[in-house]
């Protein structure tokens, strides 16, 4: 959670009850092999995706089949931002390296977002 936390400090400091709130939150983390998609082009995601370590990246399936990275994604970034706009996502996620990443419901994240 500290990648999470250190990027948020990069806009402000946190008071301490944050930093609490953002760990019981995002506590729950799973871990992903590396090359695995996490979601792909049209999936319609109920959790948003935060990587806490490891690296992985959007992509684009292009016409020949092959994938266009649009995007790498490091600790602290957020894998599907646009995911309460979009509903449907419209590039694809997968992992580079072994990720760790929380399991996060969409509306916990949506109430946790218009809290703060």
């Amino acid at each position: 959670m500290d990648a999470i936390i250190d990027k948020l400090q990069t806009l402000g400091e946190l008071p301490a009850a944050d930093k609490l709130l953002l760990k019981t939150v995002l506590s729950d983390v799973r871990s992903v092999a590396a090359r695995k998609d996490i979601l792909r082009e049209g999936d319609r995601p109920t959790n948003v995706h935060l990587v806490v370590s490891g690296w992985c990246c959007r992509y684009n399936i292009v016409a020949e089949g092959a994938r266009q990275i649009t995007a790498f994604l490091l600790p602290g970034d957020v894998c599907n931002t646009r995911i309460t706009l979009l509903r449907q996502m419209d590039h694809g996620v997968g992992t580079l390296t072994r990720l760790k990443s929380p399991i996060l419901r969409l509306r916990k994240w949506t109430s946790f977002s218009r809290g703060h």
